[in-house]
C-alpha cells in the first residue's frame, strides 16, 4: 500500500519558492504554521547553519539587514512559544530582537519527524548546487509531464481502451525505475516492499506472461478495484502536476484500476474473460464465482503479508532501525491522527507490527468485498473510478488554491 506523505509542502510550506528554504524568517514562519511537518535534528541544524552564514556575511550584528532578519526570526520563535511577539514603538518601528539559538533548537527538537517526502537537506543541496532557476525548471517540466500524462491517458481510454494496458506498461516502468533510484537515494526504498508494488507486479505478469489466466484476471481485478483504488482515499493521494513523486503515487494506484476496467469491459479478442464470456456477465446461478473474487485474492494477499512481515519485522528489522530507513509502518505509527494511531496507543509496542498487519488485512478484505460486484456491474465500476479520480484531482486542486495560492499572494502583497 502506498502513501502520499503528509509533508511540509501539503501543510503550507512552499516548495516552489526555493529562496525561502534558506531564508531564516521564512523557515521559522513555516515551522510555526506547520510544526509537525519538520524534522527535529535536521531542521535545527539547518537553522543554525543558516544563522552562522548570516553572521559571516554580515559581521556587524547591529546592521540594518541583520536586524531585520533577527527581528523576523525572533518574532516567529516567540509566536511558536506562545509568547508575545514584542511591542512596537509609537512611530510603528519594531524593536530590535536577538535570535536565541538554544530556544530554536529546543523547540524544534520537540518536533516528531515521522515520514514525509520533503527532504530539507536534499533541497538545500539542490539549492546550493543548481540554483533556484534550475529547480524551478525541473518543477515546470514535471508539471508539463504530469498534465500531459493525464490527457494522454484520457484520450487512450476513449479511443482504444482495449490497448490501454500497453500505455500503462510503458509509462509505469519508466515511473517505477525513477522511483526506485529516488527512494534508494533518500533511504525510502523499503516502501517498495509495500502491497501496491506487489499488486502492480502481479498485474504485469498477468498482462505479458499469462494473459489467458482466469485466476489472475479475477485476482488482479479485485486488487486493482479494491485496495489500490481505495488507498487513494485512505491516504489522500493528490494529483499535483509539478510533483513527480505525487504523480507517480496516483499512477501507481489509478493506473492498474483503469487497466482492469478497460481489460475487463473492452478486451482484445485473444484475451480471456470477454464480456460475452461467462466470467464477464454475472450468473446468478453461480454465486461461488463471486467468492472467487474475494477468497483467491485473499490467499494471494496472505502470501504477500507473510513475506512482508518476515522481511520488515524479522530479517531486516535491525538494519532498518540502525540505518534509519523509513517504512510505511513507521509512517503510520508516527502520525498524530488516523485509525492506526488510535489503536497503536492501546497496543503494546512489541505487538504493534501484528496490529498493523491485521489492520492492513482488514482494509484489504473490506475493499475486496466492495470490488466484487464491480466485476458484473459496469456502471458501478465506472462510477467508482470516476469518483476516486475526482477526489484525487480535488485534493490536488486544494493544494494549489489553498496552499500554493496563499503563499503566492503573500509574496506579492
Amino acid at each position: 500500500m502506498e502513501t502520499e506523505f503528509e509533508d511540509a509542502e501539503s501543510l503550507g510550506y512552499d516548495l516552489g519558492d526555493f529562496d525561502s528554504l534558506v531564508d531564516l524568517p521564512e523557515v521559522l514562519q513555516a515551522y510555526y504554521e506547520a510544526p509537525d511537518s519538520f524534522p527535529s535534528g535536521e531542521m535545527a541544524e539547518a537553522l543554525q547553519r543558516q544563522q552562522s552564514q548570516q553572521h559571516q556575511q554580515e559581521p556587524s550584528a547591529d546592521g540594518a539587514a541583520h536586524g531585520c532578519v533577527a527581528e523576523g526570526a525572533d518574532a516567529a520563535v516567540a509566536e511558536a512559544d506562545g509568547a508575545a511577539a514584542g511591542e512596537r514603538s509609537a512611530g510603528g518601528t519594531p524593536h530590535s530582537h536577538t535570535l536565541q539559538d538554544d530556544n530554536i533548537t529546543d523547540q524544534l527538537d520537540k518536533v516528531d519527524f515521522g515520514d514525509f517526502n520533503f527532504d530539507l537537506r536534499l533541497r538545500l543541496t539542490f539549492k546550493k548546487r543548481w540554483g533556484p532557476q534550475h529547480i524551478l525548471l525541473k518543477d515546470k517540466l514535471s508539471f508539463l509531464l504530469g498534465s500531459t500524462l493525464l490527457w494522454v491517458c484520457a484520450f487512450w481510454l476513449g479511443h482504444s481502451p482495449e490497448t490501454f494496458y500497453r500505455l500503462y506498461t510503458v509509462v509505469g516502468l519508466a515511473l517505477y525505475v525513477i522511483r526506485f533510484f529516488t527512494y534508494r537515494r533518500r533511504d525510502l526504498h523499503y516502501y517498495l516492499f509495500d502491497f501496491c508494488y506487489w499488486a502492480n507486479l502481479l498485474l504485469m505478469l498477468h498482462l505479458w506472461l499469462w494473459p489467458n489466466s482466469e485466476l489472475l484476471q479475477q485476482t488482479t481485478f479485485a486488487f486493482n478495484t479494491g485496495p489500490l483504488t481505495w488507498t487513494i482515499l485512505a491516504f489522500r493521494n493528490s494529483l499535483v502536476f509539478h510533483d513527480l513523486d505525487k504523480v507517480t503515487s496516483v499512477y501507481l494506484h489509478l493506473g492498474p484500476a483503469f487497466v482492469s476496467w478497460s481489460y475487463h469491459w473492452y478486451p482484445e479478442g485473444e484475451h480471456v474473460c470477454r464480456i460475452a464470456d461467462t466470467c464477464g456477465r454475472y450468473d446468478w446461478r453461480a454465486p461461488w464465482k463471486l467468492l472467487g473474487l474475494v477468497v483467491m485474492p485473499m490467499l494471494f494477499y496472505i502470501c504477500w503479508a507473510i513475506l512482508y512481515y518476515l522481511k520488515i519485522f524479522v530479517f531486516s528489522a535491525k538494519k532498518i532501525q540502525q540505518r534509519g530507513y523509513q517504512t510505511l509502518f513507521n509512517y503510520c505509527t508516527t502520525q498524530k491522527r488516523g485509525p492506526f494511531h488510535e489503536i497503536s496507543k492501546r497496543v503494546p509496542k512489541r505487538y504493534q507490527p501484528l496490529a498493523y498487519v491485521a489492520m492492513h488485512l482488514a482494509f484489504c478484505f473490506c475493499t475486496l468485498l466492495i470490488a466484487a460486484p464491480c466485476w458484473y456491474l459496469q456502471l458501478m465500476h465506472t462510477t467508482l473510478l470516476v469518483g476516486v479520480t475526482t477526489a484525487s484531482i480535488w485534493a490536488g486542486a486544494s493544494y494549489y488554491f489553498e496552499v500554493f495560492a496563499r503563499r503566492y499572494h503573500a509574496s506579492i502583497a
